[in-house]
């Protein structure tokens, strides 16, 4: 599932209204970023955090990134960072909700 993100200037912009996801989805959730061209020179990477920790993912060659399997339920932002040389470019934080998984992964049957 791509979420489509605009990246302008230091705002991101979710394009599809998607901002809540369920808990305990692995590499299915993923963030597509359309760059302005500010960020097309440098080398990027989404940082998750929620509940006090931090998880840095960099932006693959097709500008996008899995929501890391350590994202549980509850609110959580995602901002970008980019660098190039002396340059470090930083995005405004996006906040998006996980609901708690509804699969119970011991259920019989």
């Amino acid at each position: 599932m791509d979420i489509l993100v605009n990246v302008v200037n230091q705002r991101l912009k979710v394009s599809t209204n998607q901002k809540t996801f369920v808990a305990g989805t692995q590499e299915f959730i993923r963030f597509v970023f359309e760059l302005s061209d500010d960020w097309s020179s440098l080398t990027t990477f989404a940082q998750f955090q929620q509940n006090g920790h931090s998880y840095n993912v960099y932006l693959d060659s097709n500008n996008s990134v899995y929501l890391p399997t350590e994202i549980v339920s509850g609110d959580c932002t995602l901002a970008l960072q980019g660098n190039r040389s002396r340059i470090i470019a930083k995005s405004a934080p996006l906040v998006f909700s996980v609901e708690k998984d509804p699969v119970i992964s011991d259920a019989s049957g």
